[in-house]
């Protein structure tokens, strides 16, 4: 009787676990290789802005150190157009970035922070002139985030962006009288402020420059600009160049912006409760959202700190915004930004802004120990 023998052949159950293998293998590492080509597409569109932000820089120079107008592309039309292709949108689009309208024809001395402040970034498709007007003009393209370059040249990959891209447009200086009150008085207005002192405090207003000093540590002196009804559909930003006279004692200094009914939406106090110098603290909606430690030691220390911390803000531009995106409304204070995922139940009650308060209080008797703030604008930001 011929013995049966097995041919050189896989069987059915052999095939099907190589295949079974195989497969898995691939649920591996297709990601990693999805992940790894998407990398690399960021790295060609990482190089293609940071080609636009320097070249841009490069035009500012040579335009009196003003930055390019709506017609930021036609400036750069002269550019390699593999530089305007993102990868990841396809070659089908011509030109994938967008340029803020927000920059747009601003001196390189008015944008107060090159750092934060967007240049160009991924936008959608179909956009006009490729300007950035809203949040909606962006697109996360790049595994849910997007890229950016930035007005001082450097570029990141990032989750989020400041979301209005209009110009900001400063109604205080053109708008607001000049002030002099330097008696006790209750709610008096001269133009588009109301003005409240105590004692021998007193409150400024002139070209630019707020001036307040409490008469005590219990009494305030305070300064309020009322922005009434002039855009209410905006966002708006407050800054200012802030310092305390040498020598002089403040406990507290503080900006706010109010509601209507004068409730403090947003606040930003130096030094925020009596005998607490030094301190900075940020309120939205009456949540802290950033509260520096408390200085402790001797009395002149902690005045001496108070001093250094104010004198400080001489140097570089402080500012906070509070802005109306799709998304919620965001809070900007000194440069370190909150997105509303952090401060939703902050933000349940909102109102929009109408008003912007200016105060300050001294340690002693006398009004001699003023509060400056500097360069002072209010602005809003057009939705």
């Amino acid at each position: 009787m011929k013995k049966m023998t097995r041919g050189g052949g896989f069987t059915l159950i052999e095939l099907l676990v190589v295949i079974a293998i195989i497969a898995i293998l691939a649920a591996i590492l297709f990601p990693v290789f999805s992940k790894a080509r998407e990398k690399a597409r960021q790295t060609t569109c990482t190089s293609n802005q940071k080609q636009l932000a320097t070249a841009t820089m490069m035009y500012v120079q040579e335009n009196e150190e003003t930055m390019p107008g709506t017609d930021f592309w036609s400036v750069v039309d002269g550019a390699s157009g593999k530089i305007l292709i993102c990868p990841t949108a396809g070659k089908k689009i011509a030109n994938a970035y967008g340029y803020s309208n927000r920059v747009a024809g601003r001196g390189l001395g008015e944008i107060q922070m090159p750092t934060e402040e967007e240049l160009t970034m991924d936008a959608v498709a179909g956009l006009a002139g490729n300007l950035l007007l809203t949040q909606n003009d962006a697109d996360f393209r790049h595994a849910g985030k997007i890229i950016v370059s930035y007005v001082d040249g450097h570029v990141s990959n990032v989750s989020s962006v400041r979301g209005v891209f209009a110009p900001p447009v400063d109604v205080f200086a053109a708008d607001a009288a000049s002030v002099n009150v330097t008696s006790a008085v209750t709610d008096s207005v001269i133009g588009d402020f109301k003005v409240t002192t105590v004692g021998s405090s007193y409150a400024k207003y002139e070209n630019g420059k707020v001036t307040v000093a409490g008469w005590n540590s219990y009494n305030a002196a305070t300064l309020i600009y009322d922005m009434g009804t002039k855009e209410t559909n905006a966002g708006w930003e407050v800054s200012f160049n802030g310092l305390l006279n040498e020598g002089k004692k403040v406990i507290r200094a503080t900006v706010s912006v109010l509601d209507d009914n004068d409730k403090a939406i947003a606040t930003m106090e130096f030094g925020y409760q009596a005998w607490d110098y030094g301190n900075i603290r940020l309120v939205f909606n009456g949540k802290d959202v950033l509260r520096t430690p408390y200085y402790g030691g001797p009395a002149v220390a902690q005045k001496k700190d108070v001093e250094t911390k104010l004198l400080a803000l001489a140097g570089s531009q402080n500012f906070f915004s509070i802005a109306a995106t799709d998304n919620g409304y965001i809070l900007n204070a000194g440069g370190i930004a909150f997105d509303t995922t952090s401060i939703a139940d902050a933000t349940a009650n909102w109102k929009k802004p109408t008003k912007v308060l200016f105060s300050s209080l001294c340690d002693g008797g006398s009004g001699d120990s003023p509060a400056i703030f500097e360069n002072v604008e209010v602005s809003y930001l057009p939705l």
